[in-house]
């Protein structure tokens, strides 16, 4: 949802976002890592429930829900890793010059 606030209707920013990863500051990294991680979690999250619905914690949807969880915090995780090293690059940079 976050997502769609940010960019609207527009077809060229979804597809410069989401498809070919181009962020151009530091609030569309957070929406781009935190939806790929989203969606990644919630497709590896499908994965338990074939398996046995018999245990209350592989119930639909629950892991999905959790698994969607995860991978949100994974993606804003990555995206603080990603922000702390290019800042950090770039005040290397700055000091070799």
């Amino acid at each position: 949802m976050p997502l769609a606030l940010h960019l609207g209707f527009a077809p060229h920013k979804w597809l410069r976002l989401l498809l070919k990863l181009r962020v151009s500051n530091s609030q569309e990294l957070y929406l781009v890592s935190s939806s790929i991680g989203a969606m990644l979690g919630a497709y590896v999250g499908a994965f338990p429930i074939p398996l046995d619905w018999d245990r209350p914690w592989q119930q639909w949807p629950l892991t999905c829900i959790y698994g969607t969880i995860i991978g949100h915090t994974a993606g804003i995780l990555v995206q603080i890793f990603i922000s702390t090293s290019s800042m950090s690059f770039a005040a290397k940079l700055a000091k070799n010059d």
